[in-house]
């Protein structure tokens, strides 16, 4: 009698999803965390339970695990273009990875690590980088900005997203664009400088 085929079986040291998560964005919002009271820990009992955290997630080790799977983990279709897994930032450049959009191609830029071929793509999610010129018009004066009614914390965004948004179009040849941003950007700036006569709430 002939032998059913077996099924293979999964490799112990495949990617899990909980690790894949980590690995892409930092967090799994899958799993829930312990509660910790950050406020009475020390920096070395905190750092501790983050390392105990990490060596039960990855028992080959993060960077190793990242290392493995890069090239996997690189083109996750679960990335938003032109975004990069939280590991890249960690292991690859060093650094905390970023925690917004803006902030993230902001930084991809600055180390050149765009290509231009992708900028269609990118340019698709975000408003502010496509070449509309309309586009955030009501924030091209204080005045402008003062009528929206935003909190401190909303136009501090909006500030941070247009210096993006200036370096992006100077990026992509647009001067006029790169200049209606940056005037955009001032225009946040001033106002946040002045928030108490402005206004602005706090939240």
């Amino acid at each position: 009698m002939p032998r059913k085929p077996r099924r293979a079986r999964l490799r112990a040291t495949a990617l899990s999803d909980h690790q894949r998560s980590l690995l892409l964005f930092g967090e799994d919002p899958f799993e829930p965390e312990l509660m910790l009271n950050v406020g009475r820990l020390s920096d070395l009992e905190l750092k501790n339970i983050l390392a105990e955290r990490e060596a039960r997630d990855f028992p080959e080790g993060a960077r190793q695990t990242w290392t493995k799977y890069r090239t996997e983990l690189m083109t996750d279709s679960s990335l938003s273009p032109g975004r990069r897994p939280s590991a890249f930032w960690r292991f690859d450049v060093g650094v905390v990875p970023p925690a917004h959009w803006w902030q993230e191609l902001a930084m991809l830029l600055e180390r050149d690590l765009l290509a231009r071929e992708d900028a269609f793509a990118i340019e698709r999610c975000y408003v502010a980088l496509t070449e509309s010129p309309a586009a955030y018009a009501s924030f091209d004066t204080p005045a402008g900005v003062r009528t929206l009614a935003l909190s401190a914390s909303v136009v501090a965004h909006c500030q941070q997203q247009f210096e993006l948004a200036a370096k992006w179009h100077e990026w992509r040849s647009r001067p006029e664009l790169a200049k209606s941003y940056a005037r955009r950007a001032a225009a946040c700036k001033h106002v946040l400088q002045n928030a108490d006569e402005c206004g602005i709430k706090a939240h």
